[in-house]
């Protein structure tokens, strides 16, 4: 499977009620995702601060600088790391899938025991080497980094008291793209500014609420123009865009070829 030859997993453990602190660590030429599953975790990167967290957090590690870490003196704490090296982790960093050298290097982790789940299978594909195993490690570990970046920015309480709200309305948009979406009517149903709704939206899906919308809208796009009995104007409307040509030029920008192109390069006639 020459397409997952590009990452190469170097080590990986998870170390239970372990007191052992990693003093002047350095990663060469490879890089980690560190998890913190259970107890209080301190952490020096480089000759900067200490930063302290407890209970699940993660934290990137690769090269080029001294990583300091363990439990505080006298404790102990759970421990899961998996790193790796390889061209593709070039590509994971240029998209910020994996974020090196992040203001605050701790990120907590709201759905631990699914991210434990994803770590422990990627040690036990490890374990039993050859066939399609490391394929399926790959994909793995790029959920794992997928759950990571999807984690919320926001205060713990500020995201549970809108994070209801905005997955009912990311749904919504998800099922009905075409539709005429108001963002300023949706920040005044929450009783919220626009530009709070446009953060909040963005720290909980990922993406501006505008951005999230198009590429909704593109999706559907693509699913239509599949279909051979439907005209461009057509498409264009059932995806919420009032004219053919507006349609056209955005998803030529999106995805770079014409509607009709696309149509035709995947043999729609």
């Amino acid at each position: 499977m020459g397409y997952f030859e590009d990452i190469e997993i170097v080590n990986y453990d998870e170390k239970r009620d372990t007191a052992v602190r990693q003093c002047a660590r350095f990663f060469d030429e490879y890089y980690g995702i560190q998890f913190n599953w259970r107890g209080r975790c301190e952490l020096w990167v480089g000759d900067g601060r200490k930063y302290c967290c407890e209970g699940p957090h993660v934290f990137f590690t690769y090269p080029g600088v001294a990583f300091n870490y363990g439990a505080p003196p006298g404790e102990i704490r759970t421990h899961l790391h998996v790193c790796f090296r390889g061209t593709r982790v070039k590509r994971w960093i240029e998209s910020g899938l994996f974020q090196l050298k992040r203001t605050e290097p701790f990120c907590e982790i709201l759905e631990a025991e699914k991210l434990r789940e994803l770590m422990l299978e990627v040690m036990t594909l490890q374990r039993v080497p050859g066939g399609l195993n490391h394929g399926r490690t790959v994909l793995l570990l790029e959920e794992v980094l997928l759950r990571i970046a999807e984690q919320p920015t926001l205060p713990r309480l500020l995201y549970r008291q809108y994070a209801d709200s905005f997955e009912t309305l990311r749904r919504k948009i998800v099922m009905q793209p075409g539709s005429d979406w108001n963002f300023q009517q949706e920040a005044r149903r929450l009783a919220i500014s626009e530009v709070h709704f446009r953060r909040l939206f963005k720290d909980l899906t990922g993406l501006a609420p505008g951005t999230f919308l198009r590429e909704c809208r593109m999706r559907l796009a693509d699913k239509l123009l599949l279909e051979a009995n439907r005209r461009v104007a057509e498409v264009a409307a059932l995806c919420g865009f009032h004219d053919e040509f507006h349609f056209s030029k955005m998803f030529r920008k999106y995805r770079g070829e014409s509607p009709r192109s696309y149509r035709t390069r995947l043999c729609i006639k």
